[in-house]
């Protein structure tokens, strides 16, 4: 596990933050030196987390299948702009 998402995992046990917070916080070195790379990588494991609750929510609750496309749309759209702004593409 990449040690940004240790962390952003740890936090939201404790004080949760919003995503974009937290890429904002380590970007500007609360947490130590960041590159561009490493949060890239963080919003990778954050987006596998993420799309893989989507499908853990569908298996418990089958009648929200017709919004499964949208919310995996979403949290792609959500990622990809946080890329562009705090990942490699951002630097």
């Amino acid at each position: 596990m990449n040690r940004l998402a240790r962390i952003f995992w740890d936090l939201q046990m404790e004080d949760p933050m919003g995503l974009e917070d937290f890429c904002a916080a380590a970007r500007s070195g609360r947490y130590g030196a960041a590159s561009p790379q490493e949060i890239a990588e963080f919003l990778g494991e954050v987006e596998q987390a993420i799309l893989e609750n989507i499908e853990l929510k569908l298996a418990e609750s089958p009648h929200l299948a017709p919004l499964r496309q949208e919310k995996i749309d979403e949290t792609q759209a959500m990622i990809a702009d946080l890329l562009r702004r705090y990942g490699a593409a951002g630097a």
